[in-house]
């Protein structure tokens, strides 16, 4: 049996950081284009361990980040940049982007497999090239 790959858990706030970085967002345009309170935002970001946001609140803040609400709600669930860290930027972006979720289960079971970081490359590119936008 192959060797499960163990990935640092990042917590809710840690995530929805790391998606303002990738979406050239602040707190402040998230909190606005989802329509939430200052308060809502300040205790989703800042409130201690078992604090438990609406359904609501993480489907809002999941569509202007543009991912999965279960990538916010389920603290185990990660993301492509935490399964290959190797993977550029961009990369991560098409990753991270909404229209390409079904790759991020991908990525899981390619990594898996022990693909190399150049055929990872070469998949994205392949991906990239055949996609409807």
């Amino acid at each position: 049996m192959k060797n499960l790959i163990k990935v640092d858990q990042k917590t809710r706030r840690d995530k929805i950081l790391e998606l303002l970085k990738y979406r050239n967002l602040t707190l402040g345009d998230v909190r606005k284009a989802a329509g939430l309170s200052r308060a809502t935002m300040s205790r989703l970001m800042n409130s201690p361990e078992g604090y438990a946001p609406s359904e609501d609140t993480i489907k809002k803040i999941a569509l202007v980040l543009e991912v999965n609400p279960l990538y916010l709600k389920d603290e185990n669930v990660v993301g492509p940049e935490e399964i290959f860290p190797y993977l550029t930027e961009d990369d991560i972006k098409f990753f991270m982007d909404l229209k390409n979720l079904p790759f991020i289960k991908l990525t899981k079971e390619i990594a898996a497999e022990g693909i190399s970081p150049d055929d990872m490359r070469k998949l994205v590119q392949i991906l990239l090239s055949t996609r409807d936008d």
